[in-house]
């Protein structure tokens, strides 16, 4: 009797062993195929090829896919292919493209708190700006973009913003009525008619056609920015206004993002953060070679009259509640606490 109880227990022992054996090997099964997955992405950008955004998510592919072995993929597509700013923003939240990379001045239309870009005059230094976005402020900035299906990756810049014009600006007076393309951004708008010019939003693939037709006269980008898209061509002068620094972002889905798991979601990431900083080691060399194409080719660049750059500060200092009214306080304290 004691043997059959021990050899039935013994079954019984080994049937449990092997249910716990099969159960364990599935989950890890499930885990290796998850890790294990390919991805084909694709990212959609306005701007020209050889702009810092475009060169950050062509390395950011490259990363992707020595990071992951070849199971993922990013299709870059520049120069508008997959449609406008907007356009581009729209498809990203809902799923259809899977990342962006672009100004934050074209998502506050998804982002409402993203008016913090918006306001200029706040640096006076690249140092100060980047300092803003790696710290305290990042974090908190990210978090609103979470809210409405965005998830922040990285962070690179183009430098400072300059008007352009076809017309000599040697006074504060000589801006008034001047024709600005400006973004479809309604804190754009309203920065520039402060000013005292006549903003007019343009969409950027019809840019260079309106300021060559006279549609509108006067710009306002930075030097990487004029020359990789030809502006200097259809713009005699750049007036060092530096009224706002232009930052880059890389933006992916966030449901995407937060449907990975742990290991592509850090190759993702190693490779945003390795991608973001070769942007900002690209731009450095590209407006030193920016600058020196426009003087050769005969741009007038010159500092901008002392009373259009208080003009600036004036009309900064004004709209600021404005802005502050939709950010909160801590966002906009933690955004320019790097100038105090």
């Amino acid at each position: 009797m004691n043997i059959t109880i021990k050899k039935t227990f013994m079954l019984v022992f080994c049937c449990f062993l092997t249910l716990v054996f099969c159960a364990n090997f599935s989950e890890k099964k499930q885990a290796w195929a998850a890790e294990e997955k390919t991805y084909n992405w694709i990212v959609g950008l306005s701007v020209a090829d050889n702009t810092v955004p475009v060169l950050v998510c062509r390395r950011f592919g490259e990363l992707l896919s020595e990071k992951s072995g070849g199971r993922i993929k990013l299709n870059v597509y520049p120069n508008g292919e997959m449609g406008g700013d907007i356009e581009i923003g729209e498809n990203v939240q809902s799923g259809t493209y899977n990342f962006l990379c672009n100004m934050p001045s074209n998502t506050t239309i998804f982002v409402p708190k993203g008016a913090i870009f918006d306001l200029c005059g706040v640096f006076s230094t690249r140092e100060q700006a980047r300092t803003a976005v790696d710290g305290e402020f990042g974090k908190l900035i990210d978090k609103a973009y979470q809210e409405v299906g965005f998830k922040i990756l990285g962070w690179a810049d183009m430098g400072f913003r300059m008007l352009t014009s076809n017309k000599e600006v040697k006074q504060l007076s000589d801006v008034a009525g001047l024709k600005v393309r400006v973004i479809e951004n309604p804190h754009h708008v309203a920065f520039w008619k402060a000013i005292g010019t006549n903003p007019t939003p343009v969409d950027w693939a019809e840019t260079y056609l309106a300021l060559q037709q006279g549609t509108v006269n006067g710009c306002e980008q930075p030097y990487a920015f004029i020359v990789s898209n030809k502006l200097y061509e259809v713009q005699k002068y750049i007036y060092k206004t530096n009224h706002l620094f232009q930052f880059v972002q890389l933006i992916m889905n966030k449901k995407l993002y937060d449907s990975l798991s742990d290991k592509d979601r850090d190759i993702v990431n190693q490779s945003a953060a390795e991608a973001s900083a070769y942007g900002r080691e690209v731009i450095a060399q590209q407006e030193i070679d920016a600058e020196k194409f426009l003087i050769d080719y005969g741009t007038k660049i010159v500092d901008a009259p002392k009373d259009l750059k208080d003009k600036i500060s004036e009309v900064a200092d004004d709209y600021a509640p404005t802005i502050i009214g939709i950010t909160g306080e801590e966002l906009f304290k933690a955004y320019i606490a790097p100038t105090k």
